[in-house]
């Protein structure tokens, strides 16, 4: 009965160290991808210049790990990425922003955007379309 003691308390003790070697990993862990969603722009890219205009933008987001740091606007002419402060420290919300932007040409362009975090990972992506006179 001595000996049953000490066996079954290294028993119980190697459960319970096995239990917390778990690789589980729950979506509000660190490296969570964030998601964004209600994309909303605005149809018209106000023209500043020539070849230049801006364009509103805006998105809802949610990301676990409340550390998105950028945001990825794709067009025809290139990519910009651009800090995105107003989600740091968030888990959850809209942003609402204005986007300067390349136009050489007039028409109906298309544009994806993106979310990335801290650690470099990428949401899903948006696409609309803006016109340009």
């Amino acid at each position: 009965m001595k000996r049953a003691i000490p066996s079954l308390l290294l028993s119980l003790l190697a459960l319970t160290l096995a239990g917390c070697n778990s690789t589980n990993h729950s979506p509000s862990d660190p490296g969570a991808a964030p998601q964004i969603s209600k994309l909303q722009n605005s149809d018209k890219v106000t023209r500043l210049g020539a070849q230049e205009g801006v364009m509103s933008l805006g998105f809802d987001f949610a990301d676990p790990d409340a550390d998105i740091a950028f945001y990825v606007l794709t067009t025809s002419t290139g990519q910009v990425r651009n800090p995105l402060s107003e989600a740091t420290g968030r888990t959850a919300g809209a942003v609402s922003l204005l986007q300067s932007m390349f136009i050489p040409e007039r028409g109906t362009m298309r544009f994806t955007v993106q979310v990335e975090d801290n650690l470099g990972h990428r949401s899903n992506t948006l696409e609309g379309t803006y016109l340009v006179e």
